[in-house]
């Protein structure tokens, strides 16, 4: 038993210290956790594990697409309550010209877009992603090859907390001046505990005069808070406009903020011709062992989206703006042992890191595809029931500049009828200590021709255009036939 064991060790081991681009999970796998290393021997073996190809027989064709997105954080519920202000970037928040009640209505509006960006800046989970697929898989025999699409962009917040300090006025007594907070302010409907008042007038100087600019902007929250910020929020932003106008501060204004979403993305074609080949070792089991060489066509996407006067669906529809195609290959080899009812595989893709331009993005470094290896192992411990589970033994890269993902996952299928296939999983990021994905999915039809349909939800909910979707949800589906 320990020769089939020091081969999957030992194809391991030669890349096991590398970082790689997340892994797609496709087909049936997606319902099972995305659980496919060890048990896809079929049209999809080229892209999951070349070894898979080292158990097959027959002839296979498979077709399938899918698509998926996940919510970090409140990053889109955020854009989108900020759309609600006037852009400042404009002057339309400029405090110097108007009446004091105009002026009083353009700071309320302003304490709100900085508590907003505040909240995006403080939100380390913050962050947008989309996935998709499209695959065409064929395998005679030993051999698979195909056309493998995939698609992944991320978007991150970019927001200017150094550029936040109100346009038109300089000084605490020209702002109080220009909001109407002169003489005795009598307080109105509480907005802000009595810690969180004390808070805000010193930060506008203290005394009298910084309560009387303390209670006056109250005043405006409670009258008018279209993005619903909250107490806490709108204190953290007030405390940090009036550091800004203290003596010696170097913020600059409104109108200069910088704040925006950047995402960056990779559509990738793979084009592998891959082999299996099988070693009996008698008693001990069969040890397939396979490679796939590759063409890869990258199309690479750098955007950038300003944050103010947008929505979050402007950031998934500018994420594709900008691209630069390029052409380059690949390498992957994987080793599956098939002992009785048991299967342990190990893949590594991507050795070679191929990389995509980006130069004429602005982006020397371009997009690096790095090497990434995933163990997993099946059992078929019934007739009609088997398992599988898989597990990312590196940290792979995303689309999300400094953000990686390990993934854990497995589940089960069974099989009730002839006719239909019935799967249950789960699969969870063990590195970012992301809630679990829960999947399912179904195959209806026989080896000659069937029809599958997977898919996965998070039992979490974020917000996307107002609405309230899982935070992370997948779905595929296929057309497979064997003969």
């Amino acid at each position: 038993m320990k020769k089939p064991l020091l081969v999957a060790a030992a194809l391991a081991s030669t890349v096991c210290s590398a970082h790689g681009l997340e892994f797609h999970p496709i087909g049936t796998a997606v319902g099972m956790g995305g659980a496919g290393v060890a048990n896809t021997t079929g049209a999809y073996a080229a892209y999951w594990n070349p070894a898979g190809l080292a158990f097959s027989k027959d002839v296979s064709i498979k077709l399938g697409a899918g698509a998926g997105a996940q919510i970090g954080g409140s990053l889109a519920n955020n854009v989108d309550r900020l759309s609600r202000l006037s852009d400042p970037t404009t002057g339309s928040l400029d405090i110097s010209g108007g009446s004091t009640t105009t002026n009083l209505q353009r700071v309320g509006d302003a304490v709100q877009v900085i508590g907003l960006l505040n909240e995006i800046g403080n939100d380390k989970k913050g962050t947008l992603t989309l996935g998709g697929n499209a695959m065409l898989g064929v395998q005679i025999r030993h051999f698979g090859f195909g056309v493998f699409g995939t698609f992944e962009g991320g978007a991150l917040p970019e927001p200017d907390l150094t550029n936040i300090a109100f346009s038109g006025v300089t000084s605490y007594a020209a702002l109080a001046a220009s909001i109407g907070a002169t003489g005795t302010v009598t307080r109105g409907t509480a907005f802000f505990t009595a810690a969180q008042i004390s808070a805000i007038t010193a930060a506008f100087g203290g005394g009298t005069s910084g309560q009387d600019i303390a209670y006056t902007i109250e005043k405006q929250l409670v009258a008018s808070n279209v993005t619903n910020i909250s107490a806490q929020s709108a204190t953290d932003s007030l405390v940090k406009l009036g550091n800004s106008m203290a003596a010696g501060s170097t913020a600059g204004t409104l109108d200069q903020n910088t704040s925006a979403i950047r995402s960056r993305a990779l559509a990738l074609l793979e084009y592998p011709l891959a082999y299996g080949y099988p070693i009996d070792f008698g008693y001990y089991g069969t040890v397939g062992i396979g490679g796939a060489v590759k063409l890869m066509q990258g199309r690479a996407y750098l955007s950038t989206v300003k944050i103010f006067n947008s929505n979050s669906s402007d950031i998934v529809k500018k994420m594709t703006g900008t691209y630069q195609d390029s052409l380059t290959w690949g390498v992957d080899v994987g080793a599956v042992w098939k002992y009785k009812m048991l299967n342990v595989g190990v893949v590594a893709k991507n050795l070679n890191s191929p990389s995509f331009s980006m130069t004429d993005l602005g982006d020397s470094a371009g997009y690096r595809v790095r090497p990434l290896v995933r163990s997993g192992f099946s059992a078929e411990v019934l007739s009609w029931l088997s398992l599988a589970a898989d597990l990312d033994l590196t940290k792979n890269e995303t689309a999300l500049p400094g953000v990686k993902r390990q993934s854990l996952g497995g589940g089960l299928e069974m099989t009730p009828l002839d006719w239909l296939k019935v799967r249950l999983g789960a699969s969870t990021n063990i590195n970012g200590g992301d809630t679990a994905l829960l999947t399912a999915g179904f195959t209806l039809g026989t080896p000659v021709f069937s029809f599958e349909v997977d898919g996965g939800a998070s039992p979490d909910s974020g917000t996307y255009k107002g609405n309230s979707y899982p935070r992370e949800a997948m779905v595929n589906f296929a057309l497979s036939s064997q003969f």
